[in-house]
């Protein structure tokens, strides 16, 4: 079954530094449209969905600014039973264009990682990071996985790709908490680095406390042979934690954590610094109210950046197919490096702070759905 679901939000907003820069703020109302597409598809055995969005904006007093189908996201996810016991995991996601000031807006008010590191190059690029996984059930107690991943990232100043991958086991103390193992390598390539390699050792743990809440947590150590494109071997400790808390009327989510990253193309490989939450409330049956907020920090030899990302905002759905919204959203960036980096707007040592409202209205259409 392919269900079509096509995508349109419009909104009127200001924002306080459309070019996300240190100094010379410029502010300007804009206008942007929000369209695109989710296609759902499967059945059975088979789920999944692709999802395309682009902007549209235009500018009061900044023309030069305007920007129509330059800034694109694209979002992939498949989950496959391949047999009772084998599962099959995929997702990818890309962005493509400039991530700016006038650019960022999310209701929830955190973003995600890869968008994080768009916004601090500040130049046209491409993103892409591609995860696949595969699950095989042993018994009724262990579970094996075998993990592959590619990312890659081209801006003004740095390409680079990572790749690798590792196995990992969990086996199921009780039913609902399993415990186990990772080993990881990936290898870091670079235009203007040497290349990389990481090896990282770590533990898992997944536990279910009911059917509201859910925990998973992982916590190792990380080799580098060659940290921030110096020639040395280094240990980092890495791992992630996760919270999913869902109540009647309200859910909160949180993770952080620091793992082996590209950082931001500022350094060679290093680890990234990661934490984000979200609440969201349904104050009645169609108003809810959503606040968020995330914080990543690229570490690599002497390059360092910090991308925070806070907000909230209001909707609610006077009719099924028309939703209204109020929101705020909030930047802050910084760059730290032992050398000026030319392509990037903000000064070494400065901070770029952003701040957007916006108002607008999303409309939803009903799906074009087709059996296969």
């Amino acid at each position: 079954m392919l269900n079509l679901y096509p995508i349109l939000d419009v909104s009127e907003g200001y924002n306080d530094n459309i070019a996300l820069t240190a100094n010379k703020h410029k502010g300007d109302f804009l206008t942007t449209v929000l369209a695109g597409f989710t296609l759902d598809f499967g059945g059975g055995s088979r789920n999944g969905a692709f999802e395309y969005d682009t902007l549209f904006q235009t500018y009061a007093g900044h023309s030069q600014f305007n920007s129509y189908a330059g800034t694109n996201f694209l979002s992939l996810s498949d989950h496959e039973t391949l047999s009772p016991t084998l599962n099959l995991n995929l997702s990818d996601s890309a962005v493509i264009g400039s991530i700016t000031g006038g650019v960022l807006a999310s209701n929830a008010g955190a973003v995600s990682s890869q968008v994080a590191q768009s916004a601090i190059g500040n130049t046209s690029g491409v993103s892409n990071d591609f995860n696949l996984q595969l699950d095989q059930r042993l018994g009724d107690f262990v579970t094996a996985s075998l993990s592959a991943q590619q990312d890659f990232s081209s801006n003004g100043f740095q390409t680079y790709y990572i790749q690798g991958g590792g196995p990992s086991a969990l086996y199921a103390l009780t039913p609902n908490l399993q415990v186990g193992g990772e080993y990881k390598f990936l290898d870091f390539r670079f235009s203007n680095q040497p290349a990389t390699e990481t090896h990282s050792v770590q533990a898992l743990a997944r536990w279910n406390l009911s059917e509201l809440l859910r925990v998973e947590l992982t916590t190792g150590i990380a080799a580098f042979d060659k940290f921030g494109g110096k020639t040395s071997l280094q240990a980092k400790p890495v791992g992630n934690g996760s919270i999913t808390y869902k109540r009647e009327r309200w859910t909160i989510t949180a993770s952080g954590g620091q793992l082996p990253s590209g950082t931001g193309g500022l350094g060679g490989a290093g680890v990234e610094r990661r934490g984000s939450g979200t609440f969201s409330y349904a104050l009645l049956r169609h108003t809810s109210l959503n606040f968020g907020a995330s914080y990543s920090e690229f570490v690599g030899g002497g390059s360092n950046s910090e991308f925070l990302s806070y907000g909230g905002g209001v909707s609610t759905q006077p009719y099924k197919w028309l939703t209204l919204f109020a929101a705020y959203q909030g930047f802050q960036e910084t760059v730290s490096a032992a050398s000026k980096v030319s392509a990037l707007t903000t000064p070494i040592g400065q901070t770029a702070v952003s701040n957007m409202f916006a108002l607008g209205l999303s409309v939803t259409f009903d799906a074009f759905d087709y059996a296969l």
